[in-house]
């Protein structure tokens, strides 16, 4: 099924990560939200990987 601009647009959008940092360890986190089926297509169509769980950005 063919996505319009829009949908393909809105889908990508909703693609977020939050950042955050553990001021003790001096850690900064990646927590990836949700990705959506259109968003997922796109992702694999483009050969971007996305991340699922929580990940290290970089230490301190």
């Amino acid at each position: 099924k063919k996505l319009s601009p829009e949908v393909i647009r809105q889908a990508l959008m909703r693609v977020q990560t939050s950042v955050l940092f553990d001021k003790v360890k001096k850690i900064r986190y990646g927590l990836p939200s949700r990705i959506s089926q259109h968003a997922r297509k796109i992702y694999g169509l483009m050969k971007v990987k996305s991340r699922l769980t929580p990940y290290i950005i970089k230490k301190m």
